[in-house]
């Protein structure tokens, strides 16, 4: 009889392990719709979106390795938007300009790697500084915000909506900052999830990610295109008239 229970609480378990992590990596558009306020926030998608059009964005920008991902934009034609550190920022005002002066969108990451959710009553500090440090490198404060390790809490978007901020999240995550390794695994794991309006998620940071997100974008972004896709940066696509 224990042996049954056993087997019973085992099957259960591996089967909750199994949805859960199905919804991880495939999560369903429905639920992410349901995730959604009223108003389409926090973003997972572009809203209303029915053409082949994607929003690519890059986060946990800028690095010494950025330029590479520039490079790779720039030979293909499109605009992407990146989530900026202020921390980062601050050691590499340069390459915030590079990012900014070659047509891409950039959005507030917080000040520092860390789970967004954690920083309690310094959230808006957290939020603002970057704002102001984005700022004096680029004389603009971004729109869009992105929360460390991609989690909100309600008192979150609450902040946020009173520091008229766009919450954003993403349909299409690439996983690799713990699958750096596996670019090949990557790039079918995102083709396969692509759909119209799509945000797609994907790092900057130390070299080997860096590396495996140039090979990655460096198939993706082609193959995306020669299936009909082109690319937009956020706000274009908060635009966007068919």
């Amino acid at each position: 009889k224990m042996e049954w229970v056993t087997y019973v609480v085992l099957s259960i378990f591996g089967a909750l392990i199994t949805m859960l992590l199905y919804i991880v990596f495939y999560p369903p558009r429905r639920l992410l719709k349901m995730l959604q306020n009223k108003n389409n926030l926090p973003l997972f998608f572009i809203p209303n979106c029915n053409d082949k059009i994607l929003a690519l964005t890059i986060d946990d920008a800028p690095s010494d390795q950025t330029p590479q991902i520039l490079d790779l934009l720039k030979q293909h034609n499109i605009k992407a938007t990146f989530f900026v550190i202020g921390n980062n920022a601050k050691r590499r005002p340069s390459i915030v300009e590079a990012i900014h002066d070659q047509g891409h969108e950039i959005g507030n990451h917080g000040c520092s790697d860390r789970p967004a959710f954690t920083l309690g009553s310094g959230f808006n500090r957290d939020v603002e500084e970057t704002d102001q440090t984005i700022c004096d490198i680029i004389g603009e404060r971004p729109k869009f915000y992105r929360p460390g390790h991609g989690w909100y809490t309600p008192s979150m978007l609450n902040k946020l909506e009173e520091l008229n901020k766009i919450p954003v999240l993403g349909d299409v995550y690439s996983h690799d900052p713990q699958f750096s390794f596996l670019p090949g695994l990557i790039t079918r794991h995102m083709k396969s999830r692509v759909n119209r309006g799509s945000i797609i998620i994907i790092h900057d940071g130390y070299e080997k990610r860096v590396k495996c997100t140039v090979q990655v974008l460096g198939e993706l972004i082609p193959y995306l295109k020669n299936n009909g896709y082109s690319f937009v940066t956020l706000s274009q696509a908060l635009n966007y008239n068919p």
